[in-house]
């Protein structure tokens, strides 16, 4: 698939889901809903969608062949966006946003151990 692929099939999947399941509002309210009693916790739609972003580029450090992982996780992020607003934090333009951090950052020895040790866990598994 290309990207122009990906993404008419990431919208072809969000049309078709919304026939079967309905509003994704109402959907992530429900299942944040059942979440929380479930666990005591206050998860939001927004945060979410975010763990499904992460469980779907989890799935890709191990086949990143499978085109529905990209084509889910597309998905999970435009909901994320429409989420965000609901929260009063609806996405800007980035032409609008200053940056949070300074011009210049040292980088330590720390941080560059840090950087390698990410990396070393979310490389690829060969000959997945």
């Amino acid at each position: 698939m290309n990207h122009k692929e990906v993404l008419e099939t990431a919208e072809a999947t969000l049309m078709d889901r919304a026939g079967l399941y309905g509003s994704e509002e109402i959907l992530f309210e429900r299942a944040c809903t059942l979440y929380n009693v479930f666990t005591g916790q206050s998860l939001t739609p927004f945060e979410a969608n975010a763990f499904m972003v992460c469980l779907k580029m989890a799935r890709m450090r191990f086949d990143k062949r499978v085109a529905d992982n990209y084509v889910d996780a597309i998905n999970y992020l435009s909901f994320m966006a429409q989420f965000a607003g609901a929260e009063g934090t609806a996405p800007v333009s980035a032409a609008s946003v200053k940056p949070k951090i300074p011009d210049f950052v040292p980088f330590t020895k720390e941080v560059e151990d840090e950087i390698k040790e990410l990396a070393e866990k979310f490389k690829p598994v060969v000959g997945a």
